[in-house]
């Protein structure tokens, strides 16, 4: 009797062995899906800010032009380089350099511009800047000033392709250390239009 109960009970066990065995490996693939779709769906959520004004994002831009100064045109070649310190908060520098003429002008701005990236379609943009004006020496060994301006800019940013940005806006700059005259005044407002390449 004694043998029969413990047979049947060792009997029992083993039949029950796989069955405990199976539902644990069913648990174990349940709880690593369940893991790899949080995993995927993490992965899925997408940044809000654009890629271009971004922390660690950075901005290369280049002009050319043509300007008239001290009776004479001038072909303008410029370029400039911005890296933005936090979302939407660039710090650059731009430069231009005039030529074949002289004096031959050359222009230095620092600068921070603050990109408001929440805005969709457009992103408005604001910003404040220095700008240095190294002069070189005139046709006949005229000699120059260099001068500085303070200025602020305001506008938009409107995407144009993959990580290239066209902007429209107005520019205020103020001479430093100027005596306004009829022909000269020490303040002018212009408008500015560019193409950024970000990376």
């Amino acid at each position: 009797m004694r043998l029969t109960l413990l047979f049947a009970l060792f009997t029992t066990a083993i039949a029950y062995a796989p069955v405990a065995e199976a539902r644990t490996t069913t648990q174990t693939r349940t709880t690593q899906n369940n893991k790899k779709a949080a995993a995927k769906k993490k992965k899925k959520k997408k940044n809000p800010v654009p890629k271009a004004f971004r922390a660690g994002a950075k901005r290369f831009n280049f002009s050319a032009g043509t300007a008239g100064s001290f009776g004479q045109r001038y072909i303008i070649a410029g370029g400039g380089f911005g890296y933005f310190l936090a979302d939407g908060l660039e710090l650059g520098i731009d430069a231009e350099y005039w030529f074949p003429e002289e004096p031959t002008v050359f222009k230095l701005s620092p600068q921070i511009r603050y990109v408001a990236y929440q805005v969709k379609t457009v992103q408005p943009y604001l910003g404040a800047f220095y700008r240095r004006i190294f002069m070189g020496d005139g046709p006949n060994g005229e000699q120059y000033e260099d001068t500085g301006s303070l200025g602020g800019r305001a506008g938009i940013y409107y995407k144009s392709g993959r990580g290239v940005y066209m902007n429209l806006g107005v520019v205020y700059e103020q001479k430093l250390d100027c005596t306004p005259t009829a022909n000269a005044p020490c303040e002018d407002i212009y408008p500015e239009i560019g193409v950024s390449v970000s990376m």
